[in-house]
């Protein structure tokens, strides 16, 4: 770079010189080929009253009166001028520091960057006033940002700051970009069906602007019938778990400190559900009303036993039992059972579904006959038959199911209108009271036993025996009498709401 001004004091002269030879380059350098530039004036500086010309690289400054806010108040003495290199950046940045007159005085740039120039004043008591200033840019500038395109990283993009000044200061792949928004994406809508929570995989990518100012993100619920539940709310991919059945939006935001963006995402959850009913016997053996104890039969056989055993001679001593289940609580053997799977989204029950193949709904009824001829050896038999009866489920409402399990015994039917047998009548109303609370509603015959249980999203959260048949003598004409007149009619109900979510919970009647 090389100055040069006609009219210098000595003393200015000789400093200029030395400035000159230290900083700047030889005047026998080659000019180098012209270059596109532009200058900007300094804002809040009196930026005006610097003028500025140019040549190829040769620049002339000077200190202009042209302008009101120029003109002197006072008598300048020294003068200050300074160009100071800004892109690329080095380690000693000034390229000129002289003392001169006001000027003007021609700067030759060393090449293609961005500088900054300024003249100050002083007076004879020393006093310095405000310098005035701007930049100059040496190279083509598409995008008009003081940056020139050699340099700068977004040369079609401006990266002016929101004071309309840029970030030299920026690593060199982030020189000359505008900060723009994070981008984030949610991820497409889901629709959960039988699940209680999920994994959100969104994204979220950065221009790395502003520098050394980390990008965070946030997930939040913007709606929703119940609270959720983000393992890592902090982070784009975190787990989420919903505390209800219905439609939610989900919100991930993200920042850069300076400009902030958002995506949603929809998540639809649906619940699915299985309720079963049970019946059974939970004695090894329970009387048989038509045979509660041994008699003495004139004849050869009952009519009953003969299917069972065949013709013995008499006269005999002949009784019977049915073969229980031998099980308490609700796992194990049944008589009877009714289920049904629906699906649940927090208003209305849909998608009602039972078994394809009723008569696996039910157990094997066994009916066991001893029968002592006299004089003779006494002859055991079994007669087991399947019942036929089915059951069924019906919709109640939109929130609501009914469960329907009914079947006589098949071996007994000496009194079918009467039910002298371990018959099962039991009926279970399911209603949904809330989105996550449910309503068991039963009603059975005090004998057998009889159960329901709950399941959600495959997990079991409800067990209970409504009775507890195996807290009843079922044996000789005790066990006759209680058998008859506990299955005459349904006098065993009750009521029960829980939450879907609970913790499971077993509830198995006891005796007394």
């Amino acid at each position: 770079m090389v100055i040069v001004r006609s009219g210098l004091r000595t003393l200015a002269a000789a400093v200029a010189a030395l400035c000159t030879a230290a900083l700047l380059s030889t005047s026998a350098a080659a000019a180098p080929d012209p270059l596109p530039w532009s200058y900007h004036q300094g804002q809040g500086n009196a930026g005006e009253c610097l003028a500025i010309s140019a040549s190829g690289n040769a620049f002339t400054y000077s200190w202009t009166e042209e302008d009101p806010t120029c003109r002197p108040k006072v008598e300048f003495i020294r003068h200050s001028f300074w160009v100071r290199r800004q892109l690329p950046q080095v380690d000693d940045p000034d390229v000129a520091y002289v003392y001169p007159d006001p000027g003007p005085y021609q700067v030759t740039m060393p090449g293609i960057g961005v500088y900054s120039v300024s003249i100050a004043s002083s007076d004879d008591e020393g006093s310095w006033y405000p310098a005035t200033g701007g930049v100059v840019t040496i190279g083509a500038d598409r995008d008009d940002d003081w940056i020139p395109d050699a340099l700068d990283a977004c040369p079609t993009l401006s990266g002016l700051g929101p004071e309309g000044w840029p970030d030299l200061g920026l690593r060199p792949e982030h020189l000359g970009c505008p900060n723009r928004a994070p981008r984030v994406r949610a991820g497409a809508d889901l629709a959960l069906n039988g699940q209680d929570g999920t994994t959100l995989r969104a994204s979220v990518t950065d221009d790395g602007l502003p520098e050394y100012f980390p990008v965070t993100s946030a997930w939040s619920t913007l709606s929703g019938p119940a609270p959720v539940r983000f393992a890592h709310p902090d982070r784009a991919t975190t787990a989420v778990t919903f505390t209800a059945p219905g439609r939610y939006v989900l919100r991930l935001a993200a920042t850069d400190q300076a400009l902030t963006a958002h995506d949603d995402v929809v998540v639809t959850v649906t619940e699915r559900y299985r309720v079963e009913v049970r019946a059974w016997i939970p004695h090894p053996r329970v009387v048989d009303p038509v045979h509660p104890v041994p008699e003495m039969l004139p004849h050869v056989n009952s009519v009953d036993s003969m299917h069972a055993c065949g013709v013995v001679n008499g006269p005999l001593w002949q009784t019977s039992t049915f073969r229980g289940d031998n099980h308490r609580g609700f796992d194990g053997s049944y008589r009877g059972r009714v289920w049904t799977e629906f699906t649940w989204d927090g208003t209305t029950i849909t998608g009602i579904k039972t078994t394809r193949d009723p008569a696996a709904l039910f157990g094997t009824s066994h009916r066991d006959f001893v029968i002592d001829p006299m004089p003779g050896a006494a002859k055991h038999c079994t007669e087991a038959q399947r019942p036929t009866e089915k059951a069924t489920v019906t919709r109640n409402g939109t929130t609501g199911v009914h469960l329907d399990l009914h079947t006589p015994n098949p071996l007994v039917d000496w009194f079918p209108g009467l039910g002298h047998a371990p018959a099962i009548d039991s009926d279970l109303w399911v209603t949904f009271s809330s989105r996550s609370k449910i309503t068991f509603k039963a009603g059975a015959d005090e004998f057998p036993n009889h159960g329901f249980r709950a399941w959600r999203n495959g997990k079991p959260f409800y067990t209970r025996a409504v009775n507890q048949a195996a807290c009843v003598d079922v044996l000789g004409p005790t066990g006759a009498w209680n058998l008859f007149h506990r299955l005459i009619s349904q006098t065993n109900h009750g009521t029960w709401t829980t939450s879907t979510h609970a913790t499971p919970h077993t509830f198995d009647k006891t005796c007394g």
